[in-house]
């Protein structure tokens, strides 16, 4: 299949796809680049009739616009990087989506809601959020069901959000483990963190790893100096490597 039936862009800019190892021609994997940004394109609803089309990443900021709105509806996983989309609230499957890439798309406002993301998966998958350096994304940090979910990996940073939902986030449930990361760092969020989680020490340390630093200008009143979490650690009887 060529690719002007995925998009009515500029010969020059590259398509790339992966064929399904069964031998049957079908579409199960696309990489779209377009790096001038002097001609920008729209992402085609032709994405739609790729029945098969599992992963797909977009990348380049000669992409504007939005996703149409039944863009990945069979899409379990999805990379944005580096593009001039300003939305990709649209229908995906996001249930049984397990890699969520969405990184440094300067003018991106708007994510879909993340609260299924992942649902659906066998507990065993790999599940993977990377929503880093899009400074417009803002409001409170999406709210990710890590529940029942034994290998993840989960990385908000360096966005506009300002605010979080702490129960969401895994803070109310330690989980211990190195294979198991969550990052929320360098976005814009400020306050006090709740009694809940400052009157646990296991809580505390694991709030410091998961939120420490954010942007400058913008921090937590009552977060632990770096002194204090080894010294917490040491307490707990936790390796260095622990979150």
């Amino acid at each position: 299949m060529g690719s002007k039936k995925i998009n009515s862009l500029p010969p020059d800019w590259k398509v790339y796809w992966r064929m399904c190892e069964d031998g049957k021609n079908h579409i199960v994997g696309m990489v779209v680049c377009a790096y001038d940004y002097r001609l920008p394109g729209r992402v085609s609803e032709a994405f739609a009739d790729l029945e098969y089309l599992e992963t797909v990443v977009i990348m380049g900021p000669g992409w504007e616009g939005q996703l149409p709105e039944n863009f990945g509806k069979n899409i379990t996983g999805l990379g944005l990087k580096e593009t001039l989309l300003t939305s990709v609230d649209c229908n995906m499957n996001l249930a049984e989506m397990w890699q969520f890439f969405i990184q440094d798309n300067p003018l991106l406002t708007t994510l879909p809601d993340l609260s299924t993301l992942g649902r659906d998966l066998d507990y065993r998958q790999e599940f993977n959020v990377v929503i880093t350096n899009n400074e417009n994304l803002s409001g409170q940090v999406p709210s990710i069901n890590m529940q029942n979910k034994q290998r993840y990996c989960i990385q908000i940073k360096g966005n506009g959000y300002t605010s979080v939902d702490y129960h969401q986030i895994g803070l109310y449930r330690c989980h211990w483990g190195i294979e198991n990361c969550i990052e929320m760092s360098n976005n814009k969020i400020s306050g006090t963190l709740p009694d809940y989680i400052t009157n646990d020490p296991h809580r505390l340390v694991r709030a410091y790893y998961i939120l420490n630093p954010q942007s400058d200008g913008y921090g937590f009143s009552n977060m632990p100096s770096d002194e204090e979490v080894v010294r917490m650690k040491k307490e707990l009887d936790l390796p260095n490597s622990a979150y």
